[in-house]
């Protein structure tokens, strides 16, 4: 999603988070030529661990002991 403003795109992803809600889509399953694709519970984005729990502690873990600091 692509915003001008950070309160633009905040507002944008609470109408996707609603969206999703409503339609009850937190959990779908998606496939691609009938092959199911994994949802993937954590991934690094720009460096930064992103976990489906929105906990943070692993992220913090890793900046804490990281040896390429």
């Amino acid at each position: 999603m692509v915003a001008g403003k950070e309160v633009d795109l905040q507002r944008m992803m609470d109408r996707l988070n609603k969206t999703t809600t409503d339609y009850g889509m937190k959990n779908i399953k998606i496939t691609i030529d009938r092959e199911e694709i994994e949802q993937a519970t954590e991934f690094c984005y720009f460096g930064s661990l992103i976990s489906s729990d929105t906990k943070c502690h692993k992220e913090i873990k890793k900046r804490l002991f990281s040896p390429f600091q």
